[in-house]
Order: structure tokens, then C-alpha cells, then sequence
């Protein structure tokens, strides 16, 4: 490359759009910003807002360090199992790299311990609070009440190579 085809290459960079990631404000200040208005951790947060979560807050006794409140550890919980989420370490993951997760926690990463000590202590009441959910999404038409049907079921296979047949090989 000589002197001449820098030039022309420098002039083909400044048709990008700038970029620096070292920028001091990467994301608006709010995140609410990034969530659509009709997106579902929306609507399930403003409805976990207006329910009734005395039994939970009452088993708490205050000593030691200040608690998540509950209401987070909630919204957090309850949205994960509608997105399908169960394991604890990817929900925390979430926490700090989804934004739809920062929107519902405030921003506040319970650790993966903290969630799953908070689902194992309270999971009568989260189950009753999600059916709750699942009813008043059903009354609005937001889903259907088909059976759904789960097995969690784990199966012992040898899939190996060598172990694999095709179908020529079955008949």
C-alpha cells in the first residue's frame, strides 16, 4: 500500500457512522426508554404493582442486612418462568444483561443464591401469585387455557455414533 491508497481508505471510513464505545452514556438514563409500551414485563410488573404480597413481606424478620424487596425478587421470578426460564445462574445472568431484567429489578442483581433461597421460602405463594397472573392474561385474551402438558422426564441414551442407526439399517 503506498501513500495514495491510505488517503482513499480514510475517506471510505468517514462514511461509517461515528462509533466509541468508551462514550460516557451508552444507554438513555432510563431504561423504560428501551421497553415498548405493550411489552409483557410491562403489563406483569404493573400487575404484581397492584397485588396483595402481605404474607410475604410479614415472613420477613429485618435482621441482618436489608432484603431485596419482594416485589422485585417477584417480577423477576414470575417473568423468567413465562419467558422459560428456571435455573437461578441464568436468571442472574439475565439480571445484568438483559434490559427487560434491569427494568423489573430497578437495576438491583440478586445473586443466584438470594433467588433461589427467595423461590424455595416463599414457592406456595409465587405459584398461587403466577396463577393469579395466568387468569387475569386468560380474562383479557391474552392467552389461551389449552392443556399444556410438561415432562420432566430424563432419560438415560447411548446416542453415540456408533449407536445411531439409519433407516436403512432399521428395516
Amino acid at each position: 500500500m503506498n501513500e495514495k491508497d491510505f488517503e482513499n481508505t480514510e475517506d471510505r471510513i468517514s462514511e461509517f457512522i461515528p462509533y466509541d464505545p468508551y462514550q460516557e452514556l451508552l444507554l438513555p438514563k432510563s431504561i423504560q426508554d428501551y421497553i415498548p409500551e405493550n411489552h409483557i414485563a410491562r403489563f406483569m410488573s404493573r400487575i404484581i404493582d397492584h397485588m396483595d404480597i402481605t404474607a410475604i413481606i410479614m415472613s420477613y424478620d429485618h435482621r441482618g442486612a436489608p432484603a431485596y424487596h419482594p416485589r422485585v425478587m417477584l417480577k423477576v421470578l414470575v417473568y423468567a418462568y413465562l419467558i422459560g426460564m428456571r435455573s437461578s445462574r441464568k436468571i442472574e445472568a439475565l439480571l445484568e444483561d438483559s434490559l427487560v431484567f434491569m427494568y423489573l429489578s430497578g437495576r438491583q442483581t440478586p445473586d443466584f443464591r438470594t433467588i433461589c433461597r427467595f423461590r424455595r421460602e416463599h414457592v406456595g405463594k409465587i405459584e398461587e401469585i403466577f396463577g393469579q397472573i395466568v387468569e387475569l392474561c386468560a380474562g383479557l385474551n391474552m392467552v389461551g387455557l389449552k392443556n399444556v402438558f410438561s415432562d420432566g422426564s430424563k432419560i438415560k441414551a447411548s446416542a453415540s455414533v456408533e449407536n445411531s442407526k439409519t433407516k436403512e439399517v432399521v428395516k
